[in-house]
C-alpha cells in the first residue's frame, strides 16, 4: 500500500474524500475492500484529493476557445513594463464532464487581454459571452498566467501544433454567470482550470482548458 493510502486509512474522513474523487467506485466495498480499490486506483484518478480541511476537485468541464476568425488587435507599450496584447474571440464550446453537472454551452464571443512581463510570464484577462443549448446567456470570466515555453511559442508562430498538458504552468480561475435553470449550478461556485494552446489540423490555434470545482 502507497504511504498516501496508508495515511489516509488511519481516517474515515480522508477515505470519504478519496471515495468522492474516484470515478465509478464501488460503494458496496467494505471498510476494508475500499482501502484495497483506492491503493489499486489511486494513482489512475484524474483528480488529487487529500485529507479533512483540504479541498477536493471535481472535474466538472471541459472548455475550448477556437481561435478561427480572431484576430491580434493591437501589441503596444504601456508605462508598465512588458507587453500587453489584445485578441478578439468569435467562437468556442463548453462540454460536461459529468452529467450531473451539465455545462453544454457555445462561446459566442470574448475578448482576451494577455500581458507578457519581462520575466517571461503570461497573464491572462478573458471574458466570454456564451448561451445554453436553450437559448440561456451566460457570463465567463477567468484570469490565469502560464510561462512561455518552445513548444507554445511554436504554436503561436504556426510553427507547431501541439504542447502537452502540464509542460508548464498554465492555471486558470473562472467564474461563471448565468439565469439557466439546468445550468444554475454554476452561480458562486469556485472553478480552477488547467490549460494549453493547440493548433487544429487546419492549423487555427486554440486554447483548451479542463475546469474542475472546488468542493
Amino acid at each position: 500500500m502507497s504511504s498516501r493510502v496508508d495515511h489516509f486509512a488511519k481516517s474515515p474522513v480522508g477515505i470519504y474524500s478519496l471515495v468522492v474523487s474516484l470515478p465509478f467506485f464501488p460503494h458496496h466495498l467494505s471498510y476494508k475492500a475500499s482501502i484495497d480499490y483506492i491503493a489499486q486506483n489511486l494513482e489512475r484518478s484524474y483528480v488529487f484529493t487529500m485529507v479533512n480541511n483540504y479541498p477536493v476537485f471535481k472535474p466538472v468541464f471541459h472548455l475550448y476557445i477556437n481561435a478561427e476568425n480572431s484576430e491580434l488587435v493591437s501589441t503596444f507599450e504601456t508605462g508598465k513594463p512588458g507587453k500587453r496584447i489584445f485578441v478578439q474571440i468569435h467562437e468556442g464550446y463548453c462540454d460536461s464532464s459529468d452529467d450531473h453537472y451539465p455545462f453544454n454551452i457555445k462561446i459566442k464571443s470574448g475578448t482576451n487581454w494577455l500581458y507578457l512581463t519581462p520575466d517571461n510570464k503570461l497573464t491572462l484577462d478573458v471574458r466570454l459571452r456564451a448561451e445554453t443549448e436553450d437559448g440561456h446567456g451566460v457570463y465567463i470570466h477567468y484570469q490565469g498566467y502560464t510561462y512561455p515555453t518552445p513548444a507554445m511559442n511554436a504554436i503561436f508562430d504556426g510553427s507547431g501544433s501541439a504542447m502537452e498538458f502540464g509542460e508548464t504552468e498554465f492555471f486558470i480561475q473562472p467564474t461563471i454567470e448565468t439565469d439557466a435553470p439546468k445550468e444554475g449550478w454554476v452561480n458562486n461556485k469556485y472553478f480552477v482550470g488547467k490549460g494549453r494552446f493547440v493548433r487544429n489540423e487546419k492549423g487555427v490555434m486554440g486554447a483548451e482548458y479542463y475546469i474542475s470545482m472546488v468542493m
